[in-house]
């Protein structure tokens, strides 16, 4: 689908049909997006904003030249454009000086207007001859006012001329104060040199015109004698014949011309001062002075005096005063001086020191330098401007309470240039964005349009042609844009700059043609432009921007409310924190670590960083970060938001470093702790073992977040021996008995333990990390100084791994929670390796605590690991069955957690315990899918068998005829009403236990789901309610429909059927009955989910698309076309999508939402598709079909490949079905059509693309997931089937004509980018799809994934170790709810998967 938008041009766009509309943008992609860069816009665009800096600063300098002078310190962020505002100010101010100023007439005296006469006529003569005018006896003066309007009075010399000296101090690393004023005095120099030459011009020309005049005029007119006169004409020399006249002419001239140039070097200017200064303040001097009486051939020392002088250099502090001098006189004399000492922030004394460290010694630099001008800068008349960075803002305000401060006896004033976050020139205090918007604006528009509203109603005709959801998209890609300019520039104008720049491009045929390729474009321009200047947006552009825009709308909703009425620093701190922070997204974190970033080793840390960074992780980010069960790593991103970003960095490249620790990115904080490490290594002491012990674990840290494991290795390791330093004798033969005991190094040594087996774990050294896990284990069981009865001794104990000998009353200060955390450490990396064959009873230490009714978090914490090892390792067969010895009390525990909540008093219990029966509910619901396994194993060794299909009708059955939510499933009464039914007595035990699982397991996940949303969880309660959906629809998902059909009766009023059959179809017209409609209890999941999503992420996507859709409302000039799709949420799209009226096609707008929420609405589409499905193919036993407008739904545009992999395989297996509905219908002969071709090749090409997506989704070969790719491969194998068995044709020729179309359209993308000469050039071959229609490749690997698929919960397959090789216990990775629900999702779909045959 191609969509050309030319709203610079008239054309005949109409108002399409809806359904036309659906048809026409079927399954789109991702568009670019073209807007043209007006060639109006300014080109100073450094200059929108700061207005009241401009004029506070201006004012500032007004007064202090007209006063005793002044210093200010102008500061802020680099890159935010403070050199160009003072230059901006100080040429402004000078301009105004040197051409004079306008006054206001009212009450000016006389006096006022004879200086401004003056003033005016020494502006044009200083320029040949700057005379020094005494005006400072002249009392009152013109002063210069910011509007240029004002005239106020004063008591010093009008100022005549301005002079404006700009210095870079921050090239030279090794500046001193001498090298200032060295530097000062030469400028000044140069300026007055400038003035002296043309002062030597002006005498000679003086000179030569005056003896001309003299020569020509003078001397004949008054009979002179002239000075040339001629040689007689009989002589043939033509010289001249100078006399004694000339001679005595030249002399005279000389003389003059010497005193004229001692008048003005030193009685009409100061320049012979400033010029003795200049090489006395440069260079070292020698005078030789000699005298006396010279005697042929000898020498009497008698008549001789030989002197001989050497001077060094003069001293800073005398050219500090004779520079003084020579400033204050020049201002008498109405010179005035500006000096711009700039680049104060790129000091760099020494550049191997790292980042905080070099940070504190640039600050340290500039406080000598400042202490060494201090006299200059408050002694003399002129205005002194230092433009620093932040950390000197900070260095003046962290003065404050100091009784010998610098910065303040320094300046006289302040000037802080915010960024463009809290710029607020247009009186938006509450909003980041407002100022960058107005300079994307500035930059892009001209001044006609203002704005991209202003730019599409500019187009008023054009507009009201264009479809709505074109120009909902557009406002909506600018939208992101923005957001996601405002997180990763900060607001400064440099990185703004370079970022817009990034995505400027000239729309030439090269670039056209690409566009063209992708099928899908919104191009604003006309198309004869060429080479015009555009802002692009490639669809991987929209990607990366929609993740951005969405952080930054949950940071703008949230904490961004807070801090934007605070400090700069706060935002600026506040924005890049939020990328350090998702640095992590692919491990566990503590807050700690949150810490360690450059914004927190500054010497001058924004106080509030702590608190901002709290929020993040509690509160701004809940939607995304959950809170783990165990206390090495507090925190751990959601697998959906891991996923999300590890498939960004695959797309960005090293554009990913904003979101990875890739590129050294890392290394000032790095370099700060290697420092910190060295300056404090361990003198012997119990503390110096301690500190060095805690930098290098930090170390450790640092290292495996960026992937160097060897010196990660190398750091816990020295963690370890420091800390056994403090823990063991002298000779290290056995822990210390008293004495010397730190509870905190033994904290620190376990901890550090586990953090090193979990590294080699995983690099794969399983024993290894075995050993390790097992070491803090028996260091956790160790008591240390335990006292004996009488209170007199203290010896150490060690716990039993049956913990039978601790005393709980007694022995305090324990570890013994962290053995356990070690214990289920090892037992993972035991069922990883495949190598778990027994459940130890925990019971023992599962009492360690208190009873669960207690509200010991403790065990309900225990119970969720337990189960964790119980569900992963494949136990859960016997468990849930309750066939393991030695369990009871703990299945018993969980029995009444799930009573007390439906009974409804369970709100008294731990918030772990929803997480318990979480895992118990998934559990149960594993167990279903295994007994179907067996079921469907038995049918294929004996197909007379229908029991697995009759199981799977009643299953499908009782949940489609369920008209209760599933909080009321097992209320006493609702549930004997179940069980009282007929058709439910008749069923065989089995029937009755699986349909019993299958209950229960929704009903304890929803229970779960609602006692983590009464716990404020809202992000673990909307994955655990999704959960629910996911299995449901692996429930729909397991039968093969062809595989049904062939065990069904042609026509279900047929008289020949068995009994077996006829049950299985008046099951079946039952399902068809009600399958048309959603569930009550499913509507209600989707609706709670969708309630938790937007609690979790406090509405920020829903005000995000709702500020789009307020802009469309405000651009649109048709108020019939006004937003027609009514609300967004995922309930309301989905009631629609199954609508019968037939609606507008959604815009791309839809999926502006958090992951989850994105899962929440393809599952639902995945859903209202496996309905749909199922009412097609059992329409021979059903009247009753189900809607399903795939087509009204884009293209997802989030980084979430399993989102986008699962509507793609949705829409080809749509169009399978619409495919093979045409085909049915066609009264032609089985010779395929060309629309046929067609469209098998975009059904090979969606599907294909559907793997592509599953592979971007993982590290590595994954074994499996959602969506399947087992039955994908399975869908191409039905392809290749129907094409051999409906064709008269053989399939060989009609899969080579799909091959041809496959390849034509390769074709079609390339051949534009070539030239009429390459044409013929051979193009590389997409052979991978065409080898999806070979059917040799598809049986082969549809065989390789239904037997991975079949072994994925065999403990010892390649298969099981392959989807559990990147996950960790200690990241808490086995907890995370929805990769809970994807192994569910998984045990389901292999319970059928020996039936996925062709």
């Amino acid at each position: 689908m191609y969509i050309y938008i030319d709203i610079s041009m008239t054309k005949e766009w109409t108002m399409k049909d809806p359904e036309t509309i659906a048809d026409k943008n079927a399954n789109q992609k991702i568009p670019y997006v073209a807007i043209p860069v007006s060639t109006k816009t300014s080109k100073n665009n450094q200059s929108i904003g700061r207005a009241r800096f401009k004029i506070k600063l201006k004012s500032s300098i007004s007064e202090a030249m007209n006063g005793k002078g002044a210093s200010f310190l102008v500061g802020g962020y680099r890159g935010i454009g403070k050199t160009h505002l003072v230059d901006n100010v100080s040429n402004s101010y000078a301009e105004a000086i040197n051409s004079g100023v306008k006054l206001n007439r009212e009450n000016i005296t006389n006096l006022h207007k004879l200086k401004l006469k003056l003033k005016k006529i020494y502006h044009h003569v200083s320029r040949l001859w700057p005379v020094k005018l005494r005006l400072s006896s002249l009392k009152g003066s013109a002063t210069f006012d910011t509007n240029k309007e004002v005239g106020t009075r004063s008591s010093q010399a009008l100022i005549i001329n301005c002079h404006i000296l700009k210095l870079d101090i921050g090239v030279d690393s090794d500046l001193s104060t001498r090298d200032i004023l060295c530097d000062i005095t030469e400028l000044m120099y140069s300026i007055s040199l400038a003035g002296y030459r043309r002062f030597k011009i002006f005498l000679f020309i003086l000179f030569l015109g005056s003896t001309l005049l003299y020569e020509l005029f003078i001397s004949e007119y008054f009979a002179f004698q002239p000075l040339f006169k001629a040689v007689d004409s009989e002589s043939n020399n033509k010289a001249f014949n100078i006399d004694w006249l000339i001679v005595r002419y030249l002399i005279a001239t000389a003389l003059l011309y010497w005193i004229g140039k001692f008048f003005y070097k030193h009685i009409a200017t100061h320049h012979g001062l400033l010029e003795e200064l200049t090489f006395a303040s440069r260079f070292s001097r020698e005078w030789d002075n000699s005298n006396g009486v010279a005697i042929p051939q000898t020498r009497v020392p008698l008549f001789q005096n030989r002197k001989k002088f050497t001077q060094e250099p003069i001293s800073a502090r005398r050219i500090q005063e004779q520079l003084q001098q020579y400033i204050n006189k020049q201002r008498a004399g109405g010179q005035g001086y500006i000096i711009i000492l700039d680049e104060v922030d790129k000091i760099n004394p020494s550049p191997t020191e790292s980042y905080a460290t070099n940070t504190k010694s640039r600050k340290q630099k500039v406080d000598e330098l400042l202490g060494g001008l201090k006299a200059l800068m408050s002694n003399s008349r002129c205005v002194f401007i230092v433009v620093a960075g932040r950390e000197i803002v900070d260095a003046y305000y962290s003065e404050s309470g100091y009784t010998s401060v610098l910065y303040e006896s320094v300046f006289d004033d302040i000037f802080y240039i915010p960024t463009l976050l809290t710029d607020w020139s247009d009186g938006q205090f509450e909003h980041y964005t407002s100022m960058v918007r107005q300079y994307i604006n500035t930059v892009v528009f001209d001044s006609d349009s203002a704005d991209i509203i202003g730019f599409l109603k500019s187009k008023k005709a054009d507009i009201n042609n264009l479809e709505e959801n074109t120009i909902v998209d557009t406002l909506f890609y600018f939208e992101i844009f923005v957001k996601y300019l405002t997180l990763h520039s900060w607001g400064n104008f440099k990185r703004l700059k370079l970022m817009l720049n990034d995505h400027f491009e000239y729309y030439t045929e090269n670039l056209k043609t690409r566009i063209d390729g992708n099928n899908n474009a919104f191009v604003f321009t006309a198309g004869e432009a060429k080479n015009q200047k555009i802002l692009l947006f490639t669809p991987s552009d929209i990607r990366r921007m929609f993740v951005s825009a969405r952080l930054y709308a949950l940071y703008e909703s949230n904490i961004g409310r807070i801090t934007s009425k605070t400090d700069d620093k706060a935002a600026v701190s506040g924005l890049i924190t939020i990328l350090d922070t998702f640095r992590f997204h692919s491990r566990g974190f503590s807050r700690s670590m949150i810490d360690r970033t450059i914004a927190g080793i500054d010497v001058h840390a924004e106080s509030t960083l702590s608190y901002i960074a709290d929020d993040y992780v509690h509160s701004t980010f809940q939607s995304m970060i959950r809170r783990t069960s165990n206390n090495i790593y507090p925190y751990r991103y959601y697998l959906s938001t891991d996923m999300e970003f590890s498939f960004f960095a695959k797309i960005l490249g090293a554009k990913s470093s904003s979101f990875e620790f890739a590129l050294d990115s890392s290394e000032p904080v790095r370099e700060f702790y290697l420092r910190e490490a060295k300056r404090q290594s361990p003198d012997g002491s119990v503390n110096s073992f301690l500190a060095s012990a805690k930098l290098q674990a930090i170390l450790g840290d640092i290292f495996v977040s960026e992937h160097r494991y060897d010196l990660a290795s190398s750091s816990y390791s020295n963690t370890v021996f420091l800390l056994k330093k403090v823990l063991r004798t002298e000779n290290e033969e056995a822990w210390r008995g008293s004495g010397g005991i730190s509870l905190e190094a033994q904290y620190m040594l376990i901890r550090n333990l586990l953090k090193k087996g979990r590294l080699e774990e995983e690099r794969e050294n399983t024993n290894k990390a075995l050993a390790l896990y097992h070491e803090a284990k028996k260091t956790a069981q160790i008591l240390f100084e335990v006292s004996d009865k009488d209170g007199k001794q203290t010896s150490n104990k060690l716990v039993h791994d049956d913990f039978s000998n601790f005393d709980r009353k007694n022995d305090t200060h324990h570890f013994l929670k962290e053995s356990l955390i070690a214990k289920f450490a090892a037992d993972f990396a035991y069922i990883k390796g495949g190598n778990f064959t027994r459940l130890e009873n925990y019971e023992s230490n599962y009492l360690i605590g208190e009873n669960i009714d207690d509200s010991n978090e403790d065990v309900g914490r225990f119970l969720s690991k337990y189960l964790s090892v119980v569900y992963f390792s494949g136990f859960y067969t016997t468990f849930v069955n309750n066939q393991s010895n030695g369990y009871e009390k703990i299945i018993s525990t969980i029995e009444n957690l799930r009573r007390e909540f439906s009974q409804g008093s369970g709100d008294k219990t731990v918030t772990s315990a929803s997480s318990v029966l979480y895992i118990w509910g998934q559990c149960q619901f594993s167990l279903l899918a295994s007994n179907l396994k067996l079921l469907a194993k038995e049918s294929i060794k004996r197909p007379s068998k229908l029991r697995f299909y009759r199981q799977w009708l009643l299953l499908v059955d009782v949940m489609f005829g369920c008209d209760y939510k599933l909080s009321k499933l097992r209320d006493p009464a609702v549930d004997c009403q179940i069980h009282k039914r007929q058709e439910y007595l008749t069923l065989l035990p089995y029937e009755k236990q699986n349909i019993d699982l299958l209950v229960d397991s929704f009903v304890n996940i929803f229970t779960a789901a609602d006692k983590s949303k009464k716990s404020g969880r809202y992000a673990e309660a909307a994955h655990q309610y999704t959960a629910i959906l996911l299995n449901w629809i692996s429930l729909l998902e397991i039968l093969p429909w062809q595989k049904f059909k062939s065990v069904l009766p042609a026509k279900a009023s047929s008289s020949q059927i068995s009994t077996d059959e006829k049950t299985l179809t008046d099951i079946l017209k039952k399902i068809g009955t009600k399958v048309g409609k959603k569930p009550v209890w499913l509507g209600d999941v989707i609706e709670c989910a969708q309630d938790c999503v937007e609690k979790a992420d406090k509405s920020s996507n829903v005000a995000l698309r709702e500020r789009v859709l307020s802009s469309y409302n405000d651009c649109n000039v048709d108020s019939a076309n006004y937003c027609s799709w009514g609300s967004l949420r995922v309930a309301d799209i989905l009631k629609k999508v199954e609508s019968e009226e037939k609606g507008r096609v959604f815009p791309t707008l839809i999926w502006c939402r958090s992951n989850l929420s994105n899962y929440l609405l393809v599952f639902g589409l995945w859903e209202n598709y496996c309905r749909y499905s199922f009412s097609l193919w059992s329409n021979n036993f059903s009247e009753n079909k189900v809607i399903f407008n795939f087509k009204e739904i884009p293209m997802p545009i989030g980084n979430l490949p399993r989102v986008q992999g699962i509507y793609n395989w949705i829409g080809a297996r749509y169009q399978m079905h619409e495919l093979k509905k045409e085909i049915e219908k066609s009264t032609t002969t089985q010779q395929v059509q060309k629309d046929s071709i067609i469209k098998f090749a975009d059904i090979i090409e969606k599907l294909s693309s559907t793997l592509d997506d599953y592979k971007k989704a993982f590290r590595s070969d994954d074994p499996d997931s959602f969506p399947s790719k087992t039955h994908v491969f399975y869908n191409l194998a039905e392809i290749i089937k129907y094409i051999e068995t409906n064709y008269e044709e053989s399939s060989k020729e009609v899969i080579s004509k799909i091959v041809k179309e496959l390849k034509i359209r390769k074709q079609n993308k390339v051949s534009p980018f070539l030239s009429e000469s390459n044409r013929g050039i051979f193009l590389e071959e997409d052979t991978i799809q065409c080898m999806y229609l070979d059917k040799n490749y598809i049986d082969l690997h549809l065989n390789k994934y239904r037997f991975d698929l079949l072994e994925i919960d065999n403990i010892s397959s390649l298969s099981y170790k392959r989807k559990l090789r990147h996950k960790y216990f200690l990241y808490d990775d086995f907890d995370d709810p929805f990769y809970i629900a994807e192994w569910a999702y998984l045990r389901m779909m292999s319970s059928t998967c020996r039936l996925l045959t062709v």
